[in-house]
């Protein structure tokens, strides 16, 4: 199976359990996201546990990255940090911040992130995270009709915490 363009999700995530449930997810690193078996959306997931090496593959591969999710308290530094550091350069790249610490919601939209996920998370929210990424990014692209569809496949998932924070 390939990989088309922007149908790769960056994972900045140190939790080594974590990390390998995310790059073992799916179909030979590979998950569904939307579709039948012959055309279903599938995004790849590339995981590192520091942002250097994040930065550097987000530098040199934007144009196949749909969407970036981060933790925010990363043992190196702040994934806030990175989050503001990947809107300066990207400003229509989707971040999502998935994350145990409490932090404010204005803390995080202040910093580029569009959606806020507290952990814990299972495997079945990774392809409800990866549609969302989907759907920010064409909301970016200016389908403003993709507010409401975000709005109805997270109102399932705002007991659990999930916050839009979309400009």
């Amino acid at each position: 199976m390939s990989c088309p363009d922007r149908k790769t999700v960056l994972v900045v995530e140190d939790d080594p359990l974590l990390a390998g449930l995310l790059e073992n997810c799916g179909d030979e690193g590979y998950f569904k996201v939307d579709g039948t078996a012959d055309d279903g959306l599938y995004y790849k997931v590339v995981v590192f546990p520091d942002l250097q090496k994040a930065s550097s593959y987000l530098q040199e591969k934007s144009q196949q990255v749909a969407g970036v999710w981060t933790d925010c308290n990363l043992q190196c530094c702040s994934g806030l940090d990175f989050a503001r550091e990947v809107k300066r350069l990207f400003p229509r790249m989707p971040v999502v911040m998935v994350t145990g610490s409490e932090i404010e919601g204005s803390v995080a939209k202040e910093s580029g992130v569009d959606l806020f996920v507290p952990k814990p998370i299972n495997l079945d929210d990774i392809p409800l995270i990866s549609q969302s990424l989907q759907m920010i990014r064409k909301f970016f692209q200016g389908d403003q009709s993709m507010v409401g569809g975000l709005g109805l496949l997270l109102a399932e998932h705002r007991r659990f915490g999930w916050k839009l924070l979309l400009p």
